[in-house]
């Protein structure tokens, strides 16, 4: 679960939520205590400040897959006039949540330091939609202005941008890839239950060229993992959008 929220807004009922929603493996359904308890609570909340009811709405609807609602919400944040910023952020945690991976690169690049601090480029850590290149820039910009207190960057970083450089793969590239296993995982009411996991290979001792592998951990067995990995690929193969040669996906299975 990909949480990225200012820490300014109601930060104890953001905290509240998000311990009781990072667990979710399935989206959370608008008729379950937790949910009605957590949408009384936002209405209590709501009635000194609209504003941050209206953005935490967002992150309650996000967690029910519920893209409509989450629009609906942002857009009366914006017309209570709530702060730009926080407003993009919570559209980004609804994107990247709900797998619209390649309509959340742009408001990744927004993420500038010192504007947004250390902590919520970490929490990016490693990108679920592949945007290796943008997160290594705001490193980047991070590290000339001083910003990074020892080894904070993630280890598969500048591995994984170099390999994608050897083969001509962009984030873009990436992310239209990846926007399939996003819409796989809301096909079967998927949320990720755990950081994706990230593997770059360089120079493989078989001879065969260097790879990213990307692993999105669902809660699924085996078996369903391997099926949805091999829909992922028939449905990219079919799409007649460019596959990635330095990229390597699979879904795997959490449930034991």
């Amino acid at each position: 679960m990909y949480t990225i929220q200012p820490a300014t807004i109601a930060n104890d009922l953001h905290v509240k939520l998000v311990s009781a929603l990072v667990s979710s493996s399935h989206y959370l359904s608008t008729s379950s205590g937790a949910f009605v308890r957590f949408s009384d609570e936002l209405d209590t909340l709501g009635k000194v400040d609209a504003v941050s009811r209206s953005l935490l709405l967002v992150l309650l609807y996000t967690m029910a897959g519920d893209r409509e609602r989450c629009e609906y919400y942002l857009d009366n944040a914006q017309r209570l006039h709530a702060d730009k910023d926080h407003v993009e952020l919570a559209r980004l945690t609804m994107l990247l949540n709900l797998g619209y991976f390649s309509e959340a690169i742009p408001f990744i690049s927004m993420l500038r330091p010192p504007q947004f601090g250390l902590p919520t480029l970490l929490m990016l850590k490693p990108p679920c939609n592949g945007a290796f290149h943008t997160l290594t820039s705001l490193f980047d910009q991070a590290a000339k202005m001083n910003l990074l207190n020892g080894p904070t960057e993630p280890v598969s970083l500048r591995p994984a941008t170099a390999i994608m450089d050897e083969w001509g793969d962009t984030d873009e590239d990436y992310a239209a890839a990846l926007d399939i296993a996003g819409a796989i995982m809301r096909e079967h009411r998927l949320v990720f239950v755990d950081d994706i996991q990230v593997e770059t290979v360089l120079q493989p001792a078989d001879g065969s060229p260097s790879y990213v592998k990307l692993c999105y951990q669902v809660d699924v067995d085996l078996d369903t993992s391997i099926e949805l990995t091999l829909e992922y690929a028939d449905r990219l193969a079919q799409s007649g959008k460019k596959i990635p040669p330095s990229l390597v996906f699979e879904f795997e299975g959490a449930r034991h």
